[in-house]
């Protein structure tokens, strides 16, 4: 095993935020879903899962956003997988500073890596805006 490449953090960290502002063409872009199944849920029930074609419809039916976020992806590499956690800052429209916990596991598809999986939990700790 090895530390993720700057490349990889650099997927990780671009899929956050295009996760996070609703960027649908971007997700579709890093994203790979096997048969069409994505492999993370978002409000969904335990146990159901997702097509990546109906996630994204989804997402294009609400406005993107605009959202500062501070991200520093880590994690290690093996062969043609990788698994990165980020405990990212969000800074919301009323200025408020949302941290959350973001895991992603990806994997080498030719010259590209993908996300096959990733799981995002928001909250814990709300900082009031910075004056």
């Amino acid at each position: 095993m090895a530390v993720a490449s700057d490349e990889l953090v650099e997927v990780a960290r671009d899929y956050l935020i295009a996760f996070t502002n609703r960027d649908a063409d971007t997700v579709e872009r890093l994203s790979f879903a096997e048969n069409g199944v994505l492999a993370f849920s978002i409000a969904i029930p335990p146990g159901v899962h997702d097509s990546l074609r109906d996630f994204l419809a989804r997402m294009r039916e609400v406005p993107q956003t605009a959202q500062r976020i501070e991200s520093q992806p880590t994690g290690i590499m093996h062969n043609d997988f990788a698994w990165l956690v980020d405990f990212p800052k969000f800074t919301v429209p009323d200025g408020r500073v949302v941290s959350a916990r973001f895991s992603v596991v990806l994997q080498r598809f030719g010259d590209f890596w993908k996300v096959v999986h990733s799981h995002l939990s928001i909250g814990g700790e709300v900082m009031a805006a910075a004056e």
